[in-house]
């Protein structure tokens, strides 16, 4: 897989009453592995990944459409070399979060902006490991996340 070590990746979070759309970032509770990706990883004999979409390759309206989302969503961004610079240290090793192109299965592979689709590796915790090192890295990635609009990627580039 092809790793990003810049630009810029976004992330989808669904509108609730206790998240409005005019939120300024996203909470530690959206980043977390979807069972589907658990299940995909698995099928590809490798670690989940925290599912993005590339903003120069991907609008928000073709998540949308790829995810055949319906319920309101507010788009969030994350700067590449910021998410690299967040770590996970555990008591024998310490676990980068890294950016990696990813591929959608077909048939939404076929689809437009389906190859904007990118993971963040590293947030996976596999049995028997802390759970806090995980959850300082997901509120480091929350923390650096910020409201984004396909207008914002002109702005970026």
């Amino acid at each position: 897989m092809e790793e990003l070590t810049a630009g810029f990746v976004f992330r989808l979070a669904t509108v609730k009453d206790e998240f409005p759309a005019t939120s300024r970032q996203l909470h530690v509770g959206h980043i977390q592995i979807e069972d589907e990706e658990e299940a995909r990883a698995a099928r590809l004999e490798r670690d989940p990944m925290f599912s993005v979409w590339d903003c120069e390759k991907t609008s928000i309206a073709q998540v949308r459409h790829i995810r055949g989302s319906v319920a309101e969503t507010a788009a969030f961004s994350f700067d590449v070399g910021r998410i690299r610079s967040i770590r996970v240290v555990l008591p024998i090793t310490t676990k980068l979060l890294r950016v990696f192109r990813d591929p959608l299965d077909p048939p939404g592979s076929e689809l437009p902006g389906a190859s904007g689709h990118c993971g963040i590796s590293g947030l996976y915790r596999r049995s028997g490991e802390e759970k806090e090192p995980f959850k300082r890295a997901r509120q480091a990635l929350a923390s650096i996340s910020q409201p984004y609009s396909d207008s914002d990627q002109a702005e970026r580039w």
